[in-house]
């Protein structure tokens, strides 16, 4: 019986030996930190003028096999893009904004315009935008997800 039990072992197949290799996902993410001012009009108010210090998450992604030398896209470039982003908001009261212009600078419409921004700032790399996150604080956020 122990010999039974023995060769049973060593014949036990390993994960997917010889199997297809599965797609893998693979995702790159980096946050920016920036501080901003805004008011809000509800019901006909003025809310007061406040400030925040959001963090700004960004996450991108690619298939594994479409890695380049095993690198994805550097961090510094995907970085870099998105400071330049949140830099022009950087300090500003985001109603005098442009981009806000005739539209509540809430955080949902200041996710809206910097996935435009972030999305448009990436192209061009072998990723994909797959989503950007403004935290308002540590445990409120909006996310936009691509689908």
């Amino acid at each position: 019986m122990d010999a039974v039990l023995h060769e049973a072992q060593e014949q036990a197949p390993t994960l997917q030996a010889g199997g297809p290799e599965p797609r893998l996902l693979m995702e790159l993410g980096v946050d920016v930190f920036v501080n901003i001012r805004h008011y809000v009009e509800i019901g006909g108010r003025t809310g007061p003028l406040h400030d925040h210090s959001w963090r700004i998450e960004v996450v991108c992604q690619a298939l594994r096999g479409d890695l380049h030398e095993d690198v994805l896209v550097e961090f510094a470039v995907v970085r870099e893009r998105v400071q330049a982003i949140a830099r022009a908001w950087d300090g500003q009261v985001l109603n005098d904004l442009p981009a806000f212009r005739g539209v509540q600078p809430t955080v949902e419409n200041a996710a809206l315009r910097l996935h435009r921004a972030v999305r448009q700032a990436l192209a061009g790399l072998p990723v994909r935008l797959a989503s950007v996150t403004i935290w308002e604080n540590p445990t409120h956020f909006v996310r936009l997800s691509e689908c």
